[in-house]
């Protein structure tokens, strides 16, 4: 396979990610890839301990639905379920946006980093929050963001 760019690995990655592809994720990272979940204070030490909580999540693993992917320099790509997705970057570091649905009807935002070395994912950070309506104090002082479909 030819070298990628940091932006075809970070984009590859995330579409991946958006269709649960373990097999494809795990191609992209270094052998000692860790991903940090600071909401919660884990970290997930291996590749092989990433798959077995994607496979025995409750009720299923959350559903991507929609995914942007943010940097320096926009760029409109079109993943294999036709969903259109910013891709843009700076280096070693990604930044992507997903709605996430959960087996248990919740709905999620999450923001994943993503760090790269020798041109694989290296390290990866999420971070989440449910999807909630603004606080009545400040209504007044917004604007209120579209909702992802």
């Amino acid at each position: 396979m030819p070298e990628l760019s940091n932006e075809e690995v970070a984009r590859r990655y995330f579409e991946a990610n958006a269709r649960n592809d373990l097999d494809a994720l795990e191609s992209l990272r270094t052998p000692d890839w860790q991903m940090r979940w600071p909401s919660t204070g884990e970290l997930v030490a291996s590749s092989q301990a990433y798959r077995a909580i994607h496979e025995h999540y409750p009720g299923g693993y959350p559903r991507f639905d929609d995914l942007r992917i943010v940097g320096t320099e926009d760029r409109y790509v079109v993943t294999p379920a036709n969903t259109v997705v910013r891709v843009a970057g700076g280096g070693d570091v990604w930044i992507g946006e997903a709605r996430l649905a959960y087996g248990d009807g919740s709905e999620w935002y999450g923001v994943k980093m993503l760090e790269l070395r020798d041109g694989l994912v290296h390290r990866e950070t999420d971070y989440w929050s449910p999807a909630m309506e603004p606080p009545a104090w400040r209504r007044d002082l917004t604007e209120q963001l579209p909702r992802t479909p």
